[in-house]
């Protein structure tokens, strides 16, 4: 991975300048002076549970959204929120509505998947971190039983079970896409759910970058996503890594999370170019064959 892993704070690459960071409490609701170095120092030694990081990429009003679920299900003291703005967003985020700590990275360029949440993360303070998609929308807290099953399994990465609007299942969960998978799924058109409806905990090979959960000590051990993939792959890449380094992937019986895919790949030619190069770059790395040779049937 292109980034530098310095302790226990860093794998952010010293070379490249930190994007302009402003902070905000609900407690003050005001915006962070960079200047104020004594209230950022307060709001660092403020101890959290869990910090959450969401890339926002013009989605300002399905984060705000999100930050009302948010608000309405937990505790504002056991967690930070980290949000990074990608690109100029139409709609403005407001962190105002979040009553507990938040900070906003704006960058000054957009950067992949990867780049931006390693940024985020290596603020983190909590002792759990977890990247969600800004198009979520939770009706439950996932996060007491998250943590639960974190601390009992330190080295585990997991998502709860998602949801669309209408109550189908959402794929999150996957098998490792192998080209003969690829075939399978759209060469011969014969697309499923990989794990079909499970209803109860399970290892898999794999969870998709909308909601992954883990310790923040075990994701900075690994020195978070790889940054050589702009975007798609570097949530398989992770997982793939957490196995081989002989932790786990769970995808639990959670309710309360919903999703709505959007397939740009599908749709977009610029998505289906990065989706392309990224599965072509997961199928060219040690990683990959280290783990189809250890795990190919193993789940």
């Amino acid at each position: 991975m292109q980034g530098q892993y310095g302790g226990s704070k860093g794998f952010v690459d010293s070379r490249q300048a930190r994007p302009v960071i402003e902070a905000a409490t609900g407690e003050s609701s005001r915006a962070f002076n960079k200047n104020n170095s004594v209230f950022l120092e307060q709001l660092r030694l403020r101890s959290v549970d869990w910090t959450l990081s969401v890339i926002s990429h013009g989605h300002g009003a399905s984060v705000n959204r999100l930050l009302g679920d948010l608000r309405s299900i937990l505790d504002p003291s056991k967690f930070e929120l980290i949000i990074t703005i990608n690109c100029p967003e139409p709609v403005a985020v407001d962190p105002t509505l979040w009553p507990g700590a938040i900070e906003i990275v704006r960058n000054e360029r957009p950067q992949g998947f990867a780049r931006n949440h390693n940024v985020a993360l290596s603020n983190a303070r909590g002792r759990f971190v977890a990247v969600l998609d800004p198009d979520l929308r939770l009706n439950q807290n996932p996060f007491p039983s998250l943590t639960e099953f974190l601390q009992s399994r330190p080295h585990s990465l997991a998502a709860p079970h998602v949801l669309d609007s209408d109550g189908n299942a959402q794929d999150n969960m996957r098998r490792l896409l192998t080209p003969a998978a690829l075939w399978r799924r759209y060469g011969l058109r014969k697309r499923k759910a990989d794990y079909g409806q499970v209803a109860a905990s399970a290892r898999v090979d794999w969870i998709a970058g909308l909601f992954m959960a883990t310790s923040r000590d075990y994701f900075e051990r690994h020195q978070g996503f790889d940054e050589s993939f702009h975007l798609y792959c570097e949530d398989t890449e992770l997982c793939l890594r957490y196995w081989i380094a002989g932790g786990e992937v769970w995808s639990l019986p959670l309710e309360g999370v919903v999703h709505n895919a959007r397939r740009r790949t599908l749709i977009e030619l610029r998505h289906f170019i990065w989706h392309c190069q990224s599965i072509l770059r997961l199928w060219s790395s040690r990683t990959f064959w280290r783990y189809l040779s250890r795990y190919k049937s193993t789940r």
